[in-house]
């Protein structure tokens, strides 16, 4: 888990040390050393010289996001998803949100997992079908 401190913001160095701390081990372990593709959106920290630069040094590979496209983010389904039952409940406690937030990502089933991916496949065939516009 990676914490950022009181009023610090994510730039490209906190974003690297997060991926250097929490994803890239775990993800060249679960499915083999540059087997994996990165997605992330357009944001600066993602963007950024720098990251683009640690990413190429490891060889990681990304795939290409449009910009303003949460719709083709199958991630911000699963962020929606959550939220929906989290935001229900006021939490006096940064380590209470932590761990309810753990919980419910640990109760997603394949299941579900399976079934967000097909409709995210009929968006992604709408998008391609109206050229690329919104649907």
């Amino acid at each position: 888990m990676y914490r950022l401190d009181e009023g610090e913001k994510v730039n490209a160095e906190s974003y690297v040390e997060c991926l250097e701390n929490n994803l890239i081990e775990a993800m060249d372990k679960k499915h083999g050393e540059n087997k994996w593709r990165l997605l992330q959106d357009n944001a600066r920290p993602h963007t950024a010289g720098y990251t683009v630069d640690y990413l190429d040094e490891l060889n990681i590979k990304t795939i290409s996001h449009p910009p303003y496209s949460p719709d083709l983010n199958l991630i911000e389904k699963v962020w929606a998803w959550m939220k929906a039952d989290i935001s229900q409940t006021t939490y006096d406690r940064v380590e209470d949100l932590i761990k309810i937030v753990v919980k419910k990502w640990n109760s997603m089933t394949i299941t579900f997992q399976n079934e967000l991916i097909d409709r995210h496949m009929k968006v992604i065939q709408q998008v391609y079908n109206a050229e690329g516009a919104y649907v």
